[in-house]
Order: structure tokens, then sequence, then C-alpha cells
């Protein structure tokens, strides 16, 4: 139990399995949120987590498990349809891979990007290429315009 919520830890294998039993045996229908946070300087893994609210008693819980660099894990796009654009935007922004994800594609950065902004080995400065693109693009946006 943290901040009167319970909180549970599962095996990254088992992630839509569970989520499946929670919502059709516990009551869980909606995912509210799912978003991951980089550990990977601590032990090389990402935590994913799984917010979830039973409707019938107003009761929250929060699904937790643990996933290497390299680890991909199961969609759950087809148990909670919530789940499409934060598993594309895990994509994109950590570059954690979803089997089974219906459109699995980067959603916020731009199709060419390099890299996941979200992890902390993302580099905190873009490389002169980078830069003079953006400049270049945002010239051409709003010539003309004051």
């Amino acid at each position: 139990i943290s901040l009167n919520q319970l909180v549970v830890y599962i095996e990254a294998t088992t992630n839509k399995e569970v989520l499946t039993l929670l919502r059709d045996e516990c009551g869980y229908a909606q995912c509210s949120e799912l978003s991951a946070i980089d550990y990977l300087a601590q032990d090389g893994e990402f935590e994913i987590f799984y917010q979830l609210l039973n409707l019938n008693n107003a009761s929250r819980m929060r699904v937790k498990c643990r996933i290497k660099l390299d680890q991909a894990i199961e969609s759950v796009v087809d148990v909670y349809k919530s789940a499409n654009f934060a598993e594309r935007e895990m994509y994109d922004m950590f570059g954690i891979k979803f089997k089974g994800h219906p459109d699995l594609r980067r959603v916020l950065m731009p199709y060419d990007w390099k890299g996941h902004p979200l992890r902390k080995d993302y580099p905190l400065f873009l490389d002169e290429e980078h830069e003079w693109k953006v400049y270049k693009e945002l010239k051409e946006r709003y010539k003309g315009k004051r």
C-alpha cells in the first residue's frame, strides 16, 4: 500500500494476463495512466506502470513491472484501448517495444528523429546538424510573419 493505494509488482512476461484478470475478475475497467521510468543507469532496466481504476468502488491500483533495455513487452491495447497512445509514447520517448501493438510508430517526435528524448542517456544538446535543420524549418515556417 502506497498513498492509500494498492501497488502490485508482477513479472513483465505476465502483464497482459494479469491486466486481463484484473479487468475481468476484479472490476478494474479503466487504465487511466501508463508510462515508464528509466532506471537504466542503476540496473539496466525500465519500470513500466499501469494505473487502474475500479469504477464500481472508486478504488485505484498500480501495477508495476521491470524490463531490460532490449526486452519487448506485450501490448495491452486489446485489454485497455486507452493504452494505444501511451504505448506509442513510451516507444517514441523511451524506445520500449510492444509486441502485438496495432500501430507502433512515433507519436510525438518527427519520424526521422534519432534517439529517445526521455531516456537519461539522451544528449541534452542537439548536434550542429539538428540545430541547423530546426533553425531552417522555423525560419521557413514563420517567413513573412511577425
